[in-house]
């Protein structure tokens, strides 16, 4: 009778163990199945944050560093930026770097990165408040330094060392240097001034205005350039992250 009751004890035993195994294994598989939907979710949320919110914010900022640019051909005279400044309205008025984002992906934003909302911000409130001061002093530093290379004489005294035509060479190269471009990004008016005999005063010049008439200038064109470029940089950075950090009710499951 005995070994009757340990036998159905066991088999009883082995059905229970089955099942108990057989609930595990569900259970494990739906846990696992529910770990790649959240973890697809997650990739998915943050691919939509990185088309919708992250690329165009990146762009646009690449886009608009480039009106605190130049280079060589890029010789505005001061009449074109008065021009620009009396227009009624300018686009640095209106600017805005996530005008093309998602709003709702925007609004998630912090929940992921309360480090960018900030930054957004201060790029924003730097050029909508400062570009027209920018134009302003650059305005000013290139009629400054066109007027400065004007005193320069020739030995006798009598007429202007620099031509009208180099003068504007003169004064476009020793701008270039205070906007911090090295001589390969201005090298054929370079060329020119080295093969006119100029290039010294050119370089005595632009080293004045470094510490003096251009000092203010310089500094808010670094402001500026640097906000945009630590923006743009913070953001490459995210945009590699394998993971999308935080959670929010985009990716519960």
């Amino acid at each position: 009778m005995s070994e009757q009751l340990n036998l159905v004890s066991q088999v009883i035993l082995t059905i229970l163990g089955g099942i108990i195994a057989a609930a595990t294994g569900i259970w494990i598989g739906l846990t696992l199945d529910k770990r790649h939907l959240k973890e697809k979710i997650r990739f998915d949320h943050f691919t939509q944050i990185k088309s919708n919110v992250l690329e165009p914010v990146r762009k646009s900022l690449m886009q608009t560093v480039e009106n605190y640019t130049t280079n060589e051909q890029h010789r505005y005279d001061s009449k074109t930026y008065e021009e620009l400044m009396k227009m009624p309205s300018h686009w640095w008025d209106y600017f805005s770097a996530t005008e093309s984002c998602d709003p709702i992906l925007l609004e998630d934003l912090p929940t992921h990165f309360i480090e960018l909302p900030p930054l957004f911000d201060e790029v924003q409130n730097l050029i909508r408040n400062r570009t027209m001061e920018y134009l302003k002093l650059r305005i000013k530093t290139s009629l400054s330094l066109a007027d400065r290379f004007k005193k320069f004489k020739t030995p006798d005294g009598t007429t202007h060392l620099f031509p009208e035509n180099e003068l504007e060479m003169a004064a476009h190269a020793a701008l270039m240097i205070l906007m911090g471009y090295h001589r390969a990004f201005w090298a054929n008016l370079d060329y020119t001034l080295t093969q006119n005999g100029r290039i010294d005063l050119v370089l005595q010049v632009a080293k004045e205005y470094s510490t003096g008439n251009g000092l203010e200038f310089i500094l808010l064109q670094d402001l500026i350039r640097t906000t945009l470029d630590k923006t743009v940089k913070k953001i490459g950075q995210i945009e590699l992250l394998p993971i999308l950090p935080g959670n929010c009710p985009y990716i519960k499951v």
